[in-house]
Order: structure tokens, then sequence, then C-alpha cells
């Protein structure tokens, strides 16, 4: 049975938000030059009977560095949504500074849907839809089928990166209620064609191609459904919600209004505005769920 420890669960869906810096550790990277991944996890209670199972809502950002999160580097602390972001944190989360995250993001995926170490899932980090590895081992339950076991209503949007070879792997076949997102673990951001998929477009609604759905940046695109999704719930009914974003994942491009256009290197300038994009997208789901209550 799912939990999580909350304050008050008494006037309505309560939303601490557990925001935490994972530092990645590789032999093949120094430690003074070794990538990190940043996670926010979005805790959500509705308010019931102390047995009512709570509302869940895990936000996984891609790629992101160690220092790119607005709590560590105040060079990212400029922008509205990177504000928004370390307001929440600090006045309503905690902040974990010892997580671990693989080395790379397909890996990450499969552990933590799994549960499992990476080692004992995958290391393989395959991203396209024919690749013979990469993915979570069919044996192997994951997260969304246990909590569906339990009552919840589960969905995923944005990346999946969990192997799409066969339709037995696809998300709505793996404990999955409603998906809209990628299947492959790269894609460009605004037409969604897939460096892994031969350039074929790779926008997916549940059981088929999402069509007619793309042209928005994919941090917004996927922000935008999964608000839809949230405020259509029924909240007496368990929600299991996974924003599994793309960004900051290469290839790297970012709306103007998410850069700070006083950092004078362009790369740098753009992949914060890509951070600060998932930082306002963590405020406005955690905006939709307070709403609910």
């Amino acid at each position: 049975k799912a939990t999580v420890s909350v304050l008050n669960c008494a006037g309505g869906w309560t939303y601490p938000t557990l925001s935490f810096s994972a530092k990645v550790t590789h032999p093949m990277m120094p430690s003074t030059t070794a990538s990190s991944r940043s996670f926010s996890l979005l805790a959500m209670c509705a308010a019931a009977a102390a047995a009512s199972p709570p509302h869940l809502m895990l936000v996984l950002t891609d790629d992101q560095g160690w220092h790119n999160v607005p709590w560590l580097n105040a060079e990212q602390n400029v922008m509205p949504g990177d504000q928004a972001l370390k307001s929440l944190v600090e006045t309503e989360g905690v902040k974990l500074d010892r997580m671990y995250a693989f080395a790379w993001c397909g890996p990450t995926r499969s552990s933590i849907m799994s549960g499992r170490f990476p080692s004992h899932v995958t290391e393989n980090n395959a991203g396209a839809i024919d690749d013979t590895g990469g993915g979570v081992d069919m044996r192997m339950k994951l997260l969304p089928e246990k909590l569906k076991e339990a009552g919840y209503y589960t969905f995923i949007v944005g990346k999946w990166h969990l192997g799409a070879r066969a339709d037995v792997q696809l998300p709505i076949n793996r404990g999955v209620d409603h998906f809209f997102g990628m299947l492959t673990g790269m894609g460009d951001h605004y037409s969604y064609a897939s460096n892994a998929a031969s350039g074929y477009t790779d926008l997916w609604e549940n059981d088929g191609p999402a069509y007619g759905k793309g042209g928005e940046y994919s941090c917004d695109l996927y922000t935008a459904e999964a608000v839809r999704v949230i405020t259509a719930h029924d909240a007496s009914v368990p929600m299991f919600g996974f924003v599994s974003h793309q960004c900051p994942h290469s290839p790297y491009t970012a709306k103007e209004k998410y850069m700070n256009m006083e950092i004078d290197d362009t790369g740098r300038r753009i992949f914060q505005a890509m951070s600060t994009c998932v930082h306002e997208s963590t405020v406005n789901i955690t905006d939709a769920l307070k709403a609910k209550g």
C-alpha cells in the first residue's frame, strides 16, 4: 500500500515538495567534471480517512546539472520560474543532497520505475524503437503496475524510454491508464522528430500516434497535458502521475521567455533556460494540484 508522510490531510490535498539533486558518479568521468541529474518530487495527499491512499506525483528532469537548480546556483535563480520553485522548496519542501543517479537517462528511468539498481535492471541506454537492449525486462513489474493493483489511476506524460519494440512494452500495457509523450530516448523539442527512430515523429497517446497535438515546446506541452489530466481527475480515486521531461536533455533548444540574457555563453544560456522551463513546470503542476483541494 502506497503511503507518503504529510503534515496535514484534514483540509484538502497537501502538497509538500521534495526536491533533490542527484550527483552522478561514473568510472569514465572524473568527479570534478561528472555530469549530474536533478529531480523534483511532488508528494500529494487526498483529504480523507487515515486509511485512504495518498495521491502521488513524480516530476523527473533529464540530464540536468547538479548545479542547475535555483537553491544551489544564484545564476539559475534569476527568472520567475526559478524563483518560484526556490520559494516552494524552501517554504514547503525538503532538500535531499545525497541522492545518486545513473550516468545516463534510460537506466535512471528504468531504476525508478522498477525499484531496482540499474545493474539489476539495465545499464543499456538504448533509445531506438527497434533496439534489442534497454528498457525494463517484461518479467519485472513497474511502479504503475503495482499502484494500479492498489486501486490507483496512473498516468505518465513525457519521455517513456523504457522499451517499445513490441505492443506489450507500451506504457498502457505496463500499468499506465493514460500516456502522452515520446517512446524513444531523444527527439526535437518542437517537431518531435526522433533521433532514435530515423527521424519519424515520436509523439504518442495511449495506443497510437498523437495526431494534431504537437507544435508546442516539449516542456510546455507535457506540462499542459499533466495539468489537464490533474484538473479532470476524480479526486476520490487515488492518482499516481509521472511527468517525465526530456528537458534539459539535448537537442539544446529553448524558448526565449526562459532565457537569462545576462549570460554571455550561448550554450550555457540555452541549457539554463531549459532548466528554468522544468522549474516553472513543477510549480505549475503543484498549483494545479492545490487547485483540486
